[in-house]
């Protein structure tokens, strides 16, 4: 018979602490930066003119940054993050944006990013932001 109750318990509060806009926001930051570093490796993506810098964006009264789509290095297109009061809005200038809010999961012990009433990791959430950004031809 397995003794599960000596397993290492899952840390809770840490998970619990952690749920939050500016770990969130951190969080995507991270991954953002990772794609568009993966989006300018790939030759069928940049086809020899495209570039998408990522940077952190200044003067505004929340913290930001922008993935940019350039040619030739002149911007094309934009996917901006910013993270307001109680939530992460994601507005594009091309298309249509969203807003995602990190709940807490106590089922699950987990962070789930809900945009609307669907929750997704931060996986998930930088393709739905991206990816139109980085597919799109011409």
């Amino acid at each position: 018979m397995p003794l599960d109750f000596l397993e290492e318990p899952p840390n809770w509060v840490k998970a619990r602490a952690d749920c939050n806009l500016d770990l969130t926001f951190e969080a995507l930051f991270t991954l953002a930066r990772r794609d568009a570093a993966e989006a300018n490796e790939i030759d069928a993506l940049t086809e020899g003119r495209f570039k998408y810098p990522i940077q952190r964006e200044a003067g505004g009264a929340y913290p930001m940054f922008s993935v940019c789509r350039q040619m030739n290095g002149s911007p094309v297109d934009k996917v901006l993050f910013e993270r307001l009061q109680l939530e992460i809005r994601v507005s594009r200038t091309r298309g249509e944006g969203f807003s995602v809010t990190p709940r807490w999961n106590e089922d699950e012990c987990k962070c789930d990013l809900f945009i609307g009433d669907e929750p997704f990791e931060v996986w998930q959430v930088s393709r739905k932001a991206l990816e139109p950004l980085f597919f799109r031809s011409g």
